[in-house]
């Protein structure tokens, strides 16, 4: 699934596809409409192009490159809200009176008293169908309290008629919010359209911005869950995905709502576009400024009208970004208030200026894009908290920020000027660095040198994490005290090198994750848990009948366990006392003969997440006490995109549309079309 802006080039949507099917970063960089063309010539697929806009003159290009073969039943399905060109088109309708009223009192949630659904239905017939209008009202109501003068007030804002009365919900319900829940319902105009925001980032985001303040007895997460869990409550955002703990973990926003922020954000100058600092008055107020696809960065003099934001706070930066590096380059030690600072960008070439460290004032920085070139002089950036880089080469001096709190570094190669050797062993010396994402594409490891000097680390995460890795933190003595959360990725370890994962003496450790690539064989070795664990997911192991289940049955904590692409003979949950505290179960891709659970055991079991592996036996059977609280799961294999999930699409389609019944009935379209 492509989503397709107005502004929308065709490159970047060959470039998304290209990403989504896997071609290589080679096949990317060099001619990627042939290769992608190559690649599509024998297969069957679907591929959806949403919200497409009829004026976009390049579907005739991708039908070229992705029909290339109609006999093989391909499709390409296009969404739009408006189309006069399409010889197959299945029109989406407005809900009839009653399809409203149904969505209406299902989003309330409640028994309604009479009285009120009378002046329900008539607040369902001033939304005139449009499913998203109704759910929000509903959303607005709920928050209310349940009295006639109230909602007939609502009724009668909502105005007498006119084609945009059933928007007008959507003023009304930001209107209503509580004043310290505006500025984080309009932060959501900054992104892009339909794309999917981490609730990590918001943290950041919002911290680096002041925008909530934590302490000892209320954390930054906590607080910022608070507020989407009440906007969600609303209908103005959407869950795309949840942990497994039930938490939100990525969340976005409907189109009509990304454009009532964006309008409120204007007037009251929450935010302003790139362009718009060509007026001096905003420029000489602007805390906020975004760059996106319809910024004009690309105009020859657009430096040249600038007037230079010298209160800036925020910087991000989405889409066309090169001039924004010559304007760093020229105005960075005057933008002296700027605090945050964000370039995300897909396949656009960017050398970022050695200028940057004079950005003074920064505390969080994310650099994403595959083809950005990062200064060193980055190291030298005094204030910065927060560094987040998504690129193919990095400096060794982010390594030794003394500053640093927060460090996520992905598919990168660390450069030394020294050495480019790939099983370079890196030195981290970082004493203020919490957190810790890093991703051992390349080979390079961390020494055990660099564990002594990360003592403030709390949460880490290692992908393509080697042997001495595991051995280093399976010490005698805790090499990171205060670690709380611990994620590891094996890649490509024989199944002889690991013997033994002892954590035991790591008493402040609540998460565990270790994934080993199980296509060298599955891992067979001792296992000793920390006694507070709360929470772990163990992959590609050997599941023994002592080791590692027996291990984990006592611990007085433990409320979540996954095993994902495990095997085992008997998997066994029973027996009496045992996993006392867990409340979540998931099975996921986990081959086994015999899976046990009775009465006796996890009293507290609330939720079972089963997804049989491709070699599981049809009549494999599910203990009844496991059935009770299993949770149907959506077993389909469906490219997502790089900035939404699957969940995050179909539920942007059910929030537009209103209801599974209408989705089964595209769905039934598409595939007589397809197949």
């Amino acid at each position: 699934m492509v989503y397709v802006s107005d502004e929308s080039r065709l490159g970047d949507i060959l470039f998304d596809i290209a990403k989504q099917v896997r071609l290589s970063e080679s096949e990317i960089k060099l001619n990627m409409q042939k290769n992608l063309f190559n690649y599509l010539r024998n297969k069957r697929f679907v591929v959806f192009l949403d919200d497409v806009s009829d004026n976009l003159d390049v579907l005739d290009v991708l039908k070229d490159t992705l029909l290339t073969d109609s006999r093989n039943r391909s499709r390409v399905i296009v969404t739009c809200r408006e189309t006069n060109s399409s010889k197959f088109v299945f029109n989406l309708d407005l809900l009839s009176d009653s399809e409203g009223k149904e969505l209406f009192y299902d989003s309330m949630e409640e028994t309604l008293p009479r009285e009120l659904k009378n002046i329900g239905d008539k607040i369902v017939q001033k939304c005139h169908g449009l499913p998203l209008a109704i759910q929000v009202a509903a959303g607005m109501l709920k928050a209310k309290e349940r009295s006639e003068s109230i909602w007939n007030e609502v009724l009668e804002k909502m105005g007498k008629g006119g084609e945009n009365e059933s928007l007008k919900i959507l003023d009304l319900s930001y209107e209503d919010l509580p004043t310290k829940l505006k500025p984080f319902f309009l932060y959501f105009g900054i992104f892009p359209l339909n794309s999917e925001t981490y609730v990590s980032e918001l943290i950041r985001f919002w911290v680096a911005e002041k925008l909530i303040q934590a302490d000892e007895s209320r954390k930054a997460r906590e607080i910022v869950e608070a507020y989407i869990d009440k906007l969600i409550a609303r209908n103005l955002i959407q869950v795309s995905r949840r942990t497994s703990g039930g938490r939100v973990k990525t969340c976005g926003i409907q189109n009509l709502l990304h454009d009532l922020c964006t309008r409120k954000a204007e007037e009251i100058k929450f935010f302003s576009n790139w362009n718009n600092l060509r007026n001096a008055d905003v420029a000489s107020t602007a805390r906020r400024v975004i760059t996106n696809s319809s910024s004009r960065l690309s105009d020859q003099n657009i430096l040249e009208d600038l007037t230079v934001p010298k209160k800036l706070r925020s910087l991000l930066c989405f889409g066309k970004c090169r001039e924004l590096t010559t304007f760093i380059k020229s105005y960075a030690s005057e933008l002296g208030f700027l605090r945050l600072l964000t370039i995300d960008i897909e396949n656009i070439a960017i050398n970022v200026p050695a200028d940057i460290e004079y950005l003074s004032g920064l505390i969080s920085l994310k650099l994403k894009g595959q083809f950005l070139t990062i200064p060193r002089s980055i190291g030298r950036m005094k204030k910065l908290e927060t560094l987040e880089i998504i690129s193919r080469e990095v400096p060794d001096s982010v390594l030794r920020m003394k500053h640093l709190k927060h460090l996520f570094v992905s598919g990168v190669m660390i450069l030394n000027p020294k050495t480019r050797d790939r099983q370079h062993e890196l030195e981290v010396d970082s004493p203020n660095l919490e957190t810790l994402d890093f991703d051992y594409q390349y080979g390079y490891h961390l020494t055990r040198n660099s564990f002594k000097k990360l003592p403030s680390m709390k949460k880490l995460k290692i992908c393509g994490a080697r042997k001495q890795t595991l051995e280093d933190l399976s010490d005698t003595t805790p090499l990171l005290p205060k670690l709380e959360e611990l994620k590891l990725q094996f890649d490509s370890i024989r199944t002889s090198d690991i013997h033994n994962l002892n954590l035991s003496r790591y008493e402040n450790l609540r998460t565990l994750y270790v994934f080993f690539d199980s296509s060298s064989g599955f891992i067979t070795c001792s296992f000793v848990f920390p006694k507070n664990l709360v929470k772990i997911t163990l992959g590609g192991i050997d599941i023994q009948d002592r080791d590692p289940l027996e291990k984990l049955r006592d611990l007085s904590s433990l409320e979540i366990i996954k095993l994902k692409n495990c095997i085992g003979r008997t998997i066994d949950f029973s027996g009496h006392g045992n996993f006392p505290q867990l409340q979540k179960l998931m099975l996921w891709d986990t081959k086994f003969q015999q899976l046990l659970a009775d009465e006796k055991g996890m009293p507290k079991l609330n939720k079972f997440m089963y997804k049989p592996h491709q070699q599981q036996p049809l009549n494999t059977k599910v203990p009844e006490k496991l059935k009770r609280v299993q949770v149907k799961t959506d077993n389909h294999d469906v490219i997502g995109s790089s900035t939404s999930s699957k969940d995050g699409s179909w539920a942007q389609i059910r929030t537009l549309w209103g209801g599974f019944e209408v989705i089964q009935r595209v769905l039934e379209w598409m595939i007589e079309l397809a197949f």
